[in-house]
């Protein structure tokens, strides 16, 4: 009796350690992994907008960030969102012109998709179809193409991983109304910070940081659309 006693303490022991060992180095290497998930995010706002050059935060929107060129222009906005995928959840940032009407790119972030088949979402070919969507209509994949605008070949196999890239960019450009779907609010705020960036250029991003948030091209070159991967 007093040796399974003396082994359940044992065991405790050994929890509280390894529990504590854990948070410790939770604790250590969390501001290093927000810090990877920050340049990430402003390296792919880098490729989803063409030209850009300087990337800022917006307060205000905090899924978006301001994208300029190395003169201060506004270029366009990445757009971040997520949503459920066929094995996990799907994030993507999605890149759109300056007043918000149409896309420029497209980046997957994060997917845990099956490989070979929904992870082809990463692939630059799959995702360039979405380069110049406009923005005031629902995207819809389709296994088979009639030429509609707004029409998004899914990837064989794995339509539920396409329907659900679709429907991110969807939720956030758009939003029903009794008359049917209209541009969301967001795009609305978007064009009227632009109206802004024009009528004042030089001014900083409204509700942005004054300095451009640093990433290199290295960091460009190591999210390209897949699972950030570490670098060699």
């Amino acid at each position: 009796m007093v040796g399974y006693i003396r082994q359940a303490w044992l065991v405790l022991g050994l929890a509280l350690l390894f529990g504590v060992a854990l948070a410790g180095v939770d604790a250590a290497l969390k501001p290093r992994i927000l810090e990877n998930a920050r340049v990430a995010r402003i390296a792919a706002a880098q490729e989803v907008v063409p030209g850009g050059a300087a990337v800022t935060e917006v307060p205000a929107l905090p899924n978006v960030l301001r994208v300029d060129d190395a003169q201060g222009r506004l270029m366009g906005w990445a757009v971040e969102g997520s949503g459920q995928g066929y094995a996990d959840t799907i994030r993507v940032l999605f890149g759109l012109t300056p007043d918000g009407q149409a896309l420029t790119g497209l980046v997957v972030l994060y997917n845990q998709e099956t490989p070979g088949l929904g992870n082809k979402i990463t692939e630059y070919e799959w995702r360039k179809q979405f380069l110049g969507q406009p923005t005031d209509a629902e995207l819809v994949p389709v296994t088979r193409h009639s030429g509609q605008p707004r029409e998004i070949d899914a990837v064989t196999g794995a339509t539920i991983s396409s329907q659900a890239v679709c429907t991110i960019i969807n939720q956030q450009t758009l939003e029903p109304t009794p008359q049917g779907l209209a541009p969301s609010r967001l795009i609305a705020t978007l064009a009227d910070l632009a109206e802004q960036a024009q009528i004042s250029p030089d001014a900083p991003a409204p509700g942005g940081r004054a300095e451009p948030l640093p990433v290199t091209p290295d960091d460009v070159s190591a999210y390209t659309g897949s699972t950030p991967q570490k670098k060699e």
